[in-house]
Parts: C-alpha cells; structure tokens; sequence
C-alpha cells in the first residue's frame, strides 16, 4: 500500500494577544455597530446636549466604534453654467453640478418639483424670489438640462417673473415643493443614502477599517431596515417626511399658476392645468401692508406697524411676528427691555405651547403685543435658509411677516356666512372623498407577507403612493404688515 500523509500545520507563534494578533485574525473581530441611528440633521442642538439630553451615554468596549448617520433628508441644488437672462414669464434651462449627482448619475431634481430663483436675479421691484417648475429634463449621466417654467407669466396675479440679471454659475438654489395636475402619474421615487463616523479609544491603537454592508444580506439594525418590513417602513417615513416638508414648503411659498404651459397630460389622455395655489408669503407680497428697512431692524421700525395697521382698521391687537433667523436676532436685540417669555395669551400660542413645547417671546409696543415665531421654513439650510461662507442666498432670513390674531365672517362654498381665524389650512375631503393624506400599495411580484395574493403588476416589486391635497386659506392678508430688508 502506498499513501501519502499530508504535513501536518499549526498557526502556533509566540505573540501576545494583542493589536497584531487582532490584525491578522480581523474576519472573526465583530465591528462594534452600535443599534441606535443617530440623526445628524435638523435638531439644532449641541451633539453632547443631545447626548446628555437623550441619555445617550453608556460604557464601551476597547475597539472601534461606528455609529450609523443620516445627512439632511433634503437637498438643494447648484448650478453649473449661468441661467440666462430672459423674456417676462419665460422659461429657464440650466445644469447642475456634478457633485449634486450620485455614483449612478441620480440627482435629487425631478420633473414637478419647484426651484426658487433668488430676487437678485428676478425683475427690478421684485420683492420675494420666484418658483419655476421643472418641465421635462433631458440629456444623461451627470450632464442633465432641466427646463423649467415660472409660475407667474401673464401678469393675472402678480408682476410676471424675469430674470433681468443671469443667475451665475455655482449658486444653490432651493428645491421647494412640487405640483401636478389631476389625473397624473407620481414622481419617481426619492432614496437615501448612510454614512457611518468612526471613534476610537483614547489609549489603544487600531488600524482596522470595516465598512459598513458587509454582509450583503442583512443590513445592520442602526440602519433601521432590519427586522420584517423594517425596509418597507423605512421607506414610508420617509415619504411621508418628504410629504410634510412639501406641504409646509407650499403653504409658505407656493404660487399661483397663470402660465399656461405649466400642463400635464392625465391618464384620460386630457390635457390638464398644474393645479397650485398662493401660499403665505406670495399673499403677502400681493395684499399686505409693506414696510422696508435698511441696515439692522430696530425697534422704531416697529412703530411703522402701528400706522400700517390702522389704515387697514386695526387699533390694537395681538400679533404672530414671523421673522426669519437674521431678522429674529435684530428683532430681539432691538427689543431687549420689551421682551418677556410668553406665559399666556391666545388659544393659537397656548396651543403651540401646549402641544408643541415651543416656548414663544413676548413684547409689546405701541399698545400691540407680539408674539415672536420662527418657523423652520425660513431658517432651513436646505431651503430658504440657504447660507454660504455667512451669507444668504435668499432673502427669508431677513424678512418678517406681521400677521393678526383676528377672525373674519365670510362666505363659503356659497352657504350662510361662518367665522373663520385668519389663517386656515383647509383639506380636501368631502362626499366621502378624503384626500388629507392618501397612502396607497400598488402590488407586484413579491414575498413579502401582509399583502395577500392579488398582484397589479408583474413586475417583481411593491410601491407606496402618498397624496395630499389641501387649500391655504388667507382671510386678512390686507391687514398682515410684511417687512423686508430694501439694503
């Protein structure tokens, strides 16, 4: 018999357990991933505030430590080329720059969405910048034209928009809202991306570096698609955060539609108008009161109102003084002596801080009190509050907008007239139609459980439809005061 035994092998050294023996055995190191997703965005508060605050302290083990991050669930966009002067209610083309796409040439501007063009560059007189939609997008890869047209173009409600002044090359701009007409399709769907942030001990030296997503078929519990339907879940949230943002973005700063190209064919094959409505500061803009500043706000300014006001009937009232982030600090320090933290008032405040926990500043001055709120539309970095290298791209920081706590007697839908507040966000729902909030499965091909058998498509997949149709509803804006800073 001849056989051939095979050498027998060891891995057998002296060393210690130590970081060269961590480094040669990494594939059985378990990355320390911790469970919880930690939201960089939007909290505006301190890291170890949050910390202390969300009681996020606990004892770690001696290695790495990853934890899993979110960046702002917004973008805004950048050009790339100047966006060319043009005609009154003339549509604009540009370009985006290539860091606003990802790795796949997906970028976050879709055909329906609405991009804010700065006053800067709108036609002299202009208060307030200028929605245009995008209409259809061309080209491919990271070399996209987006042709878009304004909302204003026959002068039915507003100056028509203009850009008098090119729009240059590098300037970000605001992706606002978005708007179609009825019988439409829904945009494409939007997708976010992780990033992970690293800590290491103090003391002990590693060198290793796991990327997240190592094994393709699970996906780590920070991320929050674990777990049955964790995915599905995920997504729907964060639909449903996109729809939120859309919605407070176009009761702030939705426009009319005049432009009779702003048309989308329906699935009757009908073509039909983009239906879109004023929001809270194009109303503004057309109906109230107007009061400009130069330089820093002060507290005579204030005293402007009180005339202002008075032409429109109002003698004394409680006011909600919305003030962008800039304008909130040279209002505060202006009325320093006259500011006192809101202890009580009207139902619309002790609401707010009775269910929100915002706590709302209070002083008064020629006989009015107002009540100081600065929404986050206007101080959003990924919108209007757009700052780079300390200044603002848009003028919402500095502006104001004094609206009346009063009620109004009017008519609706031809029936007896009725009180209503000032300020309304009414819903769509009637004859048993609710189109608050829509949220509906379009059903494929596939295994997940809870949805039965029935399928309405043969793709292999599922989608999640959200849809909301609401109308703001703006009583007195002839009695609202809105300042701006003229230089």
């Amino acid at each position: 018999m001849s056989v051939t035994i095979a050498k027998t092998t060891s891995e057998i050294v002296a060393s210690y357990w130590g970081t060269g023996w961590v480094s040669k055995n990494s594939a059985i190191v378990k990355p320390e991933y911790r469970k919880q997703l930690y939201e960089k965005w939007g909290k505006g508060i301190g890291m170890a505030d949050f910390y202390r605050m969300a009681g996020r302290t606990e004892d770690v083990p001696n290695q790495t430590i990853y934890i899993v991050q979110k960046e702002a669930p917004l973008a805004t966009v950048t050009t790339l080329g100047a966006i060319s002067t043009g005609d009154a209610g003339a549509g604009i083309s540009f370009k985006i720059a290539t860091t606003d796409y990802d790795t796949s040439y997906n970028c976050p501007l879709r055909a329906g969405d609405e991009v804010l063009i700065p006053t800067a560059y709108q036609y002299v007189g202009c208060r307030i910048p200028r929605a245009y939609r995008v209409m259809s997008i061309s080209g491919s890869t990271n070399d996209k034209t987006f042709a878009c047209e304004p909302f204003a173009e026959a002068a039915t409600y507003v100056t028509d928009s203009q850009i008098v002044t090119a729009v240059p090359t590098g300037t970000e701009l605001a992706v606002t809202t978005n708007s179609f007409a009825v019988g439409t399709g829904q945009p494409a769907g939007m997708t976010d991306d992780f990033t992970t942030m690293t800590f290491k001990p103090r003391i002990v030296k590693e060198s290793s570096d796991i990327e997240g997503g190592q094994v393709a078929q699970s996906f780590y519990e920070a991320s929050g698609f674990e777990a049955t339907k964790g995915l599905l879940n995920a997504a729907t949230m964060q639909m449903e955060f996109g729809l939120d943002v859309k919605e407070n973005r176009a009761f702030s700063f939705g426009e009319w539609s005049d432009n009779t190209a702003l048309i989308q064919t329906a699935e009757s094959t009908a073509s039909n108008s983009i239906v879109t409505g004023g929001g809270l500061w194009p109303h503004a803009d057309k109906y109230a009161q107007i009061k400009s500043y130069s330089g820093t706000f002060v507290i005579d300014d204030l005293y402007d109102v009180k005339y202002l006001q008075e032409a429109q009937g109002l003698v004394g009232t409680d006011n909600l003084l919305i003030v962008g982030p800039q304008l909130c600090i040279d209002v505060e320090k202006a009325a320093l002596d006259y500011i006192n933290q809101f202890s009580g008032g009207t139902d619309l405040l002790n609401k707010a801080k009775q269910e929100l926990g915002v706590d709302i500043t209070a002083f008064r001055v020629t006989g009015r009190t107002f009540y100081m709120f600065e929404p986050a539309e206007l101080k959003d970095p990924t919108g209007v509050g757009i700052n780079i290298n300390g200044t603002y791209t848009y003028e919402y920081p500095n502006m104001g907008l004094v609206v009346p706590n009063t009620k109004a007697t009017v008519t609706r839908n031809g029936r007896a007239n009725v009180t209503m507040d000032n300020v309304v966000l009414g819903y769509v729902n009637h004859n048993g139609e609710n189109r608050r909030r829509i949220l509906k499965w379009k059903v494929g091909v596939h295994g997940y459980e809870g949805f039965g058998n029935q399928v309405a498509s043969d793709y292999d997949g599922i989608h999640a439809y959200m849809l909301s149709q609401f109308t703001p509803m703006f009583c007195l804006p002839n009695q609202w005061v809105m300042i701006y800073k003229a230089s």
